[in-house]
């Protein structure tokens, strides 16, 4: 994914930022990425997402509310895919839920 996430205005929303130090076998994880966003995307509350992948990967999805946030953290594909990215593909990692009330 390349682009921003446009929003649009819904003030204020939440952030939930994953951040993450990768592994050295990655074999699955786009792909797992991709059903991810795929997914969310049906989620009510759900607003977009940006993802870079560096040394540190970080994934930033936008939610008009935390019950969104909520609702997804216990989607039964997203519990699955979670624990997967903790035992396969992660040396280390932190989530974050910011709440957003100005952008520009």
């Amino acid at each position: 994914m390349t682009q921003l996430a446009t929003i649009g205005n819904p003030h204020p929303h939440y952030a939930v930022i994953l951040t993450v130090v990768p592994g050295d076998d990655l074999d699955g994880y786009r792909e797992m990425c991709q059903h991810l966003v795929a997914k969310a995307k049906t989620q009510p509350g759900f607003l977009g997402v940006e993802m870079a992948e560096s040394e540190i990967s970080v994934v930033v999805s936008y939610w008009e509310t935390m019950d969104a946030i909520q609702a997804w953290s216990q989607d039964a594909f997203h519990r699955i895919a979670k624990e997967q990215a903790k035992q396969r593909w992660y040396k280390s990692f932190h989530t974050r839920v910011c709440k957003v009330e100005l952008e520009y």
